[in-house]
């Protein structure tokens, strides 16, 4: 996993004095809002069990991070159709069966109908961002995304008024640069590219 500090030679010399706390949050904000728009963090998650008439299930994600949204389904080795919202799914009676549909609400999981047997897998691959509070990045944030982190963070911490490093117009023309980035990455991801590791077991912050 990346460290903030990996970060700070391209942050640093722009916002002399701002304390260490206050970059990590900038690049926290940074990261996160690259991953919330650009999409640029994906992962396989541990596939969920089906329950024989359970129709909902608790996601499973890596310490530190929030989901986004999932990006494939996969049952059987097919792809699962998503519904349109969850609202739609439990609208719609219908006796036990084979999952046609899944929806998410929140962090949860919603297959419909409900499965009338156990056993049946649902491979998922999840778009992630991290917490606010995260200690660490996913990689593919240093290795891939290293400047547009570092833009966003400065743009936010130029905006600090009555601080030494308080610069609007540094501010402006970071967060330009960051949004030139995010658009970027995020046209990357529609035409097929992928950013972060689909091949691995996704492991907690910090554990190497």
């Amino acid at each position: 996993m990346a460290r903030h500090a990996d970060f700070y030679p391209l942050i640093l010399p722009a916002v002399l004095g701002c304390p260490y706390p206050t970059v990590d949050f900038a690049i926290n904000r940074a990261a996160i809002e690259l991953c919330q728009v650009g999409r640029v963090w994906e992962e396989s998650i541990d596939p969920i069990a089906l329950v024989a008439g359970f129709s909902t299930y608790d996601i499973s994600l890596p310490s530190d991070s929030v989901l986004v949204c999932i990006r494939s389904a996969q049952m059987g080795g097919d792809s699962l159709p998503a519904a349109q919202s969850w609202i739609e799914l439990e609208a719609i009676d219908a006796p036990a069966a084979v999952p046609e549909k899944y929806a998410m609400r929140g962090q949860e999981l919603i297959v419909h109908p409900k499965p009338a047997m156990s056993g049946e897998r649902i491979a998922l691959v999840a778009t992630l961002k991290p917490s606010f509070s995260a200690s660490t990045l996913p990689d593919v944030l240093l290795d891939m995304h290293m400047a547009a982190v570092a833009e966003g963070a400065k743009a936010f911490l130029k905006e600090m008024s009555g601080t030494a490093w308080f610069d609007p117009s540094g501010a402006v023309f970071s967060h330009q640069r960051f949004r030139d980035e995010i658009s970027r990455a995020r046209i990357a991801i529609e035409h097929g590219f992928v950013g972060g590791s689909l091949s691995v077991t996704p492991k907690p912050f910090g554990q190497r």
